[in-house]
């Protein structure tokens, strides 16, 4: 890569001086946004941690970035039981990278902006001395690719060497939108160059880009989904016309469902127009079901232009295009709740793996990762409960057997556990919140779990995963004075109406339930709660006022009270009266004796 863009002033732009930000090897700019925890390295040695290096980009956009660290940071737990993590990462060295990658995208931003008006300029001059242009302006085009590309793939080996936290990942992603906007951006004003060269075999140098997705993921039938994309055009193109931007299915294997299929229409509200800015907003709604097959989407839309610049104005004409979108990512549109597992199993493993065999462990859990937050309804920058250092340590000890790397049937035997855990947690009612707030430990052995408890009081429990049964859940509680083991049955929490807050509300030998709270870093803190009063408010949710209009139905066992008509006082006697009275005394002394 080049050291210098050398666009201080682009030929034919307005004055700008480039020196006043960062160089692309300089210092990045100040961030806004404050310092977060670290995320963990994987690098097949736990003890130590290694930064990724590269000759021609350092990670830290200087000499001085690029040694490898191998200091360890003391991560002391809260509980004396638990060890310390072996992951110890290096003090704000992802940060690092992405603060100065955010600097660099400043730069990106104004050198592309100088191009796009020197550009403009040159393509307007005759065609002799545009030619003396020529070579400089693709030049610079080079220059700028290549410096894109680094910073590029260096996001790449940040999501395939280091365990990133939660905020990190979703940062390093929306670089990498950013990234592959700007690029595609250049690939447009090199196809006008190209254009202006070769008119007669190079397209019009237009393109739709998707700009913010939901997916990967999968989609509920019948569910809105957002998504929105931007026209992008290269600097001397003059539009007559836009047409409606349309939205089509694509299966993976090629074939499209053109809107419409034999059952019915396969998206609706699938065409918009573009607004004054050149940017499309759709919310899409999927009434068919995939059959659990991955597809994507892909955007068209027509286009007429004017006479582009070209050498040779006698070539130059006018035209109509269709301009097609980059495709979308992948995602299943599942029918019921029981397609979900399998679904999102699908789409995990064609995000990590792609047409790899065998991937770094770091990927795999940053892939994970993003999936696990999704599947638990969290907020991707700053979850509730985010699968910890620790997390990643127990899964990759009992599934994996600590390796530095995942295979494909590595995979599809820890999706079949963890994919069912995954799916009560989303599904089951009152899982997800008891998880999200650490009510369920989850994530701990059945000999961890005696060790932890040995020095907890009678009655005290936890709830984790049960190792050798997908998708159930143990329960580990001290009774009479010992650690014992109890496997949480479906039929202990079947139906729509009892659920585990039911089943621990009955047990009355449990009594304190253990809390967890733990950071990405694996910071630990355990917390000793009321059985009765954590349960309360699960509880309560299930106790619902009464319909207006309507009564409740009486208790079990009550008889009903018969009706006893007083008389007219005008027309009998007293004795009567006396009777009447006697009788009704007696008939409540019978129904509460």
């Amino acid at each position: 890569m080049a050291q210098s863009l050398g666009l201080a002033v682009p030929l034919g732009a307005a004055p700008c001086n480039l020196n006043t930000a960062a160089s692309l090897n300089g210092p990045p700019p100040p961030s806004p946004s404050p310092p977060t925890p670290q995320g963990g390295l994987a690098n097949g040695s736990p003890s130590t941690t290694a930064v990724p290096t590269t000759e021609s980009a350092p990670l830290g956009g200087s000499s001085s970035n690029t040694t490898t660290s191998s200091a360890t940071l003391p991560n002391p737990s809260l509980v004396e039981q638990e060890e310390q993590l072996p992951f110890q990462p290096p003090i704000n060295t992802v940060q690092q990278i992405l603060n100065t990658t955010v600097g660099k995208c400043r730069i990106f931003v104004v050198t592309l902006e100088h191009i796009k008006l020197s550009q403009k300029r040159i393509l307007d001059l005759p065609p002799l001395e545009c030619a003396v242009n020529l070579e400089a302006l693709s030049r610079q085009h080079k220059e700028l690719y290549d410096a894109m590309a680094v910073e590029t793939s260096m996001l790449s080996r940040l999501f395939d060497e280091i365990l990133l936290i939660p905020a990190e990942m979703h940062h390093a992603k929306r670089l990498q939108m950013n990234l592959n906007k700007y690029m595609k951006q250049l690939d447009l004003y090199q196809l006008e160059l190209m254009h202006y060269i070769r008119p007669d075999t190079v397209p019009c140098p237009a393109a739709l880009l998707i700009t913010d997705q939901p997916f990967s993921r999968s989609i509920v039938k019948g569910q809105t989904v957002a998504l929105e994309a931007q026209l992008l055009l290269a600097s001397s193109i003059g539009l007559k016309n836009v047409g409606p931007v349309d939205v089509d299915i694509v299966q993976l294997h090629g074939s499209a469902k053109k809107g419409v299929k034999s059952s019915g229409p396969a998206i609706e509200n699938a065409s918009e127009s573009l607004d004054s800015e050149g940017k499309v907003r759709f919310h899409l709604r999927f009434p068919a079901g995939t059959n659990k097959k991955p597809v994507t989407l892909r955007l068209h839309a027509t286009m007429s232009y004017h006479p582009l610049k070209c050498h040779n104005p006698d070539l130059a004409q006018p035209g109509v295009r269709v301009i097609e979108s980059n495709a979308s990512r992948p995602f299943i549109i599942t029918t019921n709740s029981i397609q979900w597992r399998d679904s999102e199993g699908i789409l995990l493993k064609m995000e990590a793996f792609g047409d790899a065999t065998e991937i770094s462990w770091a990927k795999f859990a940053n892939t994970l990762q993003s999936y696990y937050l999704g599947a638990t309804r969290q907020n991707p920058e700053q979850p509730n409960r985010p699968l910890t250092l620790k997390d990643f340590e127990f899964l990759n000890a009992l599934k994996f057997d600590s390796s530095t790397t995942v295979t494909l049937q590595a995979f599809d035997n820890f999706w079949e556990w963890f994919g069912a855990a995954l799916e009560k947690i989303r599904h089951q009612k009152n899982l997800c919140p008891l998880w999200l707030k650490g009510y369920i430990y989850g994530f701990i052995s059945k000999v961890d779990s005696e060790k932890l408890l040995s020095s907890f009081e009678e009655g005290s429990f936890l709830i984790r995963l049960s190792d050798r049964f997908p998708g159930k859940y143990a329960c580990a509680y001290v009774y009479d004075g010992t650690v014992h083991h109890s496997l949480i049955k479906d039929t202990d929490v079947a139906g729509n109406k009892r659920t585990l807050v039911d089943f621990l509300h009955e047990i009355d030998h449990v009594r304190t339930i253990i809390q967890v709270r733990c950071d990405f870093n694996g910071h630990l803190q355990l917390n000793k709660c009321v059985k009765n009063d954590m349960l309360q408010e699960f509880l309560s949710e299930k106790q619902e006022s009464c319909t207006p209009g309507y009564e409740e139905f009486p208790p079990p066992g009550m008889r009903p009270i018969p009706r006893v008509v007083p008389p007219d006082s005008a027309t009998v006697s007293s004795e009567q009266l006396l009777a009447h009275a006697a009788l009704f005394i007696d008939q409540h002394t019978q129904q509460h004796p």
